[in-house]
């Protein structure tokens, strides 16, 4: 996945910054659907050499549990006790799927199969 030079930036500045515990993964172009985020990810803690994890890879996460905001970046915090930052949301409709998040109630709402994770 090539990056334009505005997420690239916002990418590096992401990098330098604390969020409160270890950054599992980055994402651009994220959206959430169904308690999941999706998208490019970059810097993943657990990327190896057979190229599980790689940047620009597609990644869907585990149910999204909560997100809070740290330096004008999104923080997702995950069922399997995973953070990932979000770089950038996805141009159509990335950023109002987070909204759509904070709109449901997640008191009432049923987890992902792990299976489909």
């Amino acid at each position: 996945m090539d990056i334009d030079s505005d997420s690239k930036r916002k990418l590096l500045q992401a990098l330098r910054l604390w969020f409160g515990l270890p950054v599992t993964g980055y994402i651009l172009d994220a959206r959430i659907v169904a308690r999941s985020a999706f998208g490019a990810v970059f810097c993943h803690e657990r990327a190896d050499k057979y190229g599980r994890f790689a940047n620009g890879h597609r990644i869907i996460t585990s149910d999204v549990m909560s997100a809070e905001q740290h330096y004008g970046f999104w923080a997702l915090h995950t069922k399997t006790g995973s953070l990932y930052v979000v770089v950038t949301f996805d141009a159509n409709g990335g950023r109002e799927s987070l909204d759509s998040f904070f709109s449901l109630n997640l008191a009432a709402s049923h987890f992902t199969p792990a299976q489909l994770h």
